[in-house]
């Protein structure tokens, strides 16, 4: 899995500039489940995937709080990775 983490995290980071909600959702459900996998491997992105996460945490807006959601779990998700 190595080899394609940095051009996946990549494609990932360009979903997450789609305006759509919900494949912003998609996009960091993506990047959960590649910290999960990646374990260890993962720790080299961290400074790259963290901030935009941290960005999402202040959301109220009813409509965003499932992205928010998403955020939190991937940090999690991150952090045991």
């Amino acid at each position: 899995m190595t080899p394609y983490l940095e051009p996946l995290l990549v494609r990932l980071h360009h979903l997450l500039q789609v305006p759509k909600v919900a494949v912003q959702e998609a996009a960091i459900g993506a990047i959960a489940a590649t910290a999960t996998g990646a374990e260890e491997n993962f720790t080299p992105y961290l400074h790259q995937v963290a901030p935009i996460m941290v960005q999402l945490l202040p959301l109220t807006d009813e409509r965003m709080l499932k992205l928010k959601g998403r955020a939190m779990d991937c940090m999690a998700r991150m952090a045991l990775a």
